[in-house]
């Protein structure tokens, strides 16, 4: 295999891109792939009647266009674009989509969010789907290798930046786009990605991520129809690299392509808020089997520093800061609510008072020397004693079996409400993803 070291990275991009094939996928890739596909298809429909994907759509239907691509867990199709901004609009909205710590973020929902229109359209293989949706994941990854957490520190939502590139690599990928048509795709999408932290707690973030994987596609059309690019807008002065960090690694973006693969890094979610509340939602359950609420004086969150920027309220007002408040998350621990499903966060559960009370009781600690995946909860009691609880987010998996079936229960509790019966079709369908055309899952519905 060539060494890429010597090359300028966007171009080491684009060859990367396209050394991520079918034929180079093991059965072990094909199978994390299928489960990042089930899950993004998963949460995407739980999201149907979301608000924000409604009026998605009936944008999209006031708009016209030539109907190709699903508009996921509903029967009404649209325009490769705009199913590119529903679906991957759709499948943040809960936030209950996959992450990498890498990133820090979500890595399938802009790439897939590109790649699965493209390859209704396109007639394209499941193996295809599987190879490009790795190939972003390839490029997310190690994009957020190079910038560190610094990138995400300074305010930028990454998951929709680096998403948007990774976005245009899955889908030049898909396309087949000859080396130079992917630089080209790889700096359209560097030019205007964007998104940051400030719409956290809202519809603007999913929306991001929704247009991270529009643009991504957006760019990979108009590098095949011709549309030209400067070569080096990501590592260029003034490019993306040197605008979004302060400074970054090269080597992660030069490297071969190595086994494992990045998507191996993907960790599937298992309560549905901020990945940054999960370690804390651990140490908490770990108390309340030790400790009574009221023996409880006050909790501090001893965590990485991003755990209070994104997570820090105590006084959430709708369904979607409760799922960036670390004091509730506490607080839904303790009470013993079922923090994986979609309906405990909710106004009224943000707003109830006992919960409150809980968190209110919660201050936070910084600790840099802490990952994002663990916390210590530091308690002091009502009699003076003191505990320390560590607590631990999801790893990466390495018993994919059991992973598999996790996933499929979480995506059978996500589609069930929406598709009745028919979530077996879906399950079925995402699950054995093989050498056939990718599946047409619009229509499938109660």
């Amino acid at each position: 295999m060539s060494t890429l070291s010597n090359m300028p990275i966007t171009a080491s991009l684009a060859r990367l891109t396209h050394e991520v094939t079918p034929a180079r996928l093991s059965e072990k890739d094909k199978e994390k792939a299928r489960l990042c596909w089930l899950d993004w298809v998963a949460v995407a429909i739980a999201a149907t009647d979301d608000p924000a994907v409604v009026a998605l759509r009936k944008m999209a239907k006031d708009e016209g266009g030539h109907p190709v691509a699903s508009f996921l867990g509903t029967d009404q199709k649209g325009t490769v674009a705009q199913a590119a901004l529903i679906n991957g609009t759709a499948s943040h909205v809960h936030d209950y989509d996959d992450t990498h710590q890498s990133i820090p973020g979500h890595p399938s929902v802009p790439v897939a969010a590109a790649v699965w229109p493209l390859a209704e359209r396109e007639g394209a293989t499941g193996e295809e789907a599987m190879a490009a949706l790795a190939a972003g994941i390839e490029v997310i990854v190690r994009l957020g290798d190079a910038f560190g957490h610094a990138h995400y520190a300074r305010g930028w939502h990454s998951s929709s930046t680096l998403g948007a590139i990774a976005a245009a690599a899955a889908a030049a990928n898909l396309l087949r786009l000859s080396e130079e048509e992917t630089i080209t795709a790889l700096g359209l999408a560097a030019a205007r990605a964007a998104g940051g932290k400030a719409t956290f707690g809202s519809h603007g973030k999913p929306l991001q991520l929704g247009y991270a994987g529009f643009l991504g596609l957006q760019s990979a059309e108009m590098a095949r129809y011709g549309v030209s690019c400067t070569d080096n807008v990501i590592e260029a002065p003034g490019g993306f690299l040197d605008l979004h960090g302060d400074g970054y690694d090269p080597e992660p973006l030069l490297a071969p392509l190595e086994d494992p693969l990045k998507i191996h890094g993907v960790v599937f979610k298992h309560h549905a808020a901020c990945f940054l509340t999960h370690a804390t939602i651990d140490a908490a359950t770990k108390l309340k089997q030790q400790i009574e609420i009221p023996d409880i004086s006050h909790i501090v969150i001893d965590g990485d520093p991003q755990v209070e920027v994104v997570c820090g309220t105590t006084t959430p007002e709708t369904g979607f800061e409760a799922k960036f408040s670390a004091p509730l998350a506490i607080a839904l621990a303790l009470t013993g609510r079922d923090t994986s499903a979609l309906e405990i966060f909710a106004p009224e559960t943000a707003r109830d008072p006992a919960l409150r009370d809980i968190a209110a009781k919660v201050s936070f600690e910084t600790n840099p020397t802490i990952g994002q995946e663990d916390t210590n909860l530091k308690v002091r009691l009502t009699d003076g004693r003191e505990l320390v609880i560590e607590g631990h987010a999801a790893r990466p998996a390495t018993d994919l079996a059991a992973e598999r079936a996790q996933i499929e229960a979480k995506a059978r509790s996500l589609c069930t409400p929406a598709l009745g019966d028919a979530t077996d079709t879906v399950l079925n369908s995402v699950m054995t993803l093989g050498d056939a055309p990718m599946p047409n899952l619009s229509g499938v519905k109660q």
